[in-house]
């Protein structure tokens, strides 16, 4: 799956042809689905909020390495998969057919991020890793 799955290029939602994007079965209205939605609203006065323009949503998984005198696995190593990477308003929403195929979607995140992270992966383009030693 190729990530983001969500850019300022995009529509703030997915999958876009309505398709769940772990098993592939249809996505929407009049059936039961699971949307996965985040975002931020602009406050216009008290009690009273609205998506704006101005806004970019954004999803990430972030691993922060120990460093200085902390304890933990991939000293110095920094990863960041980004989900969502300036979605439109500020708003986004991922749309999975079940709770089985959205879990499976996060834990193949963590997967790839661990895989990554001990060196059995290349990065993508829009991973940011420094590292002085991916050693555990």
């Amino acid at each position: 799956m190729k990530l983001p799955l969500i850019t300022k290029r995009t529509r703030p939602f997915y999958p876009r042809d309505h398709k769940c994007p772990i098993c592939s079965k249809y996505v929407g209205e009049p059936d039961s689905f699971l949307c996965f939605s985040g975002g931020a609203m602009k406050q216009i006065e008290p009690n009273f909020y609205s998506m704006d323009d101005d806004l970019f949503g954004f999803l990430d998984i972030n691993f922060h390495g120990a460093h200085d005198f902390g304890k933990g696995k991939y000293r110095d190593a920094f990863l960041m998969k980004h989900i969502v990477e300036h979605s439109a308003c500020g708003q986004f929403e991922i749309y999975f057919c079940s709770t089985s195929c959205f879990r499976k979607f996060m834990n193949m995140m963590i997967d790839d991020l661990e895989e990554e992270l001990s060196g059995g992966k290349k990065k993508n383009k829009s991973d940011v890793i420094s590292s002085k030693n991916k050693k555990q």
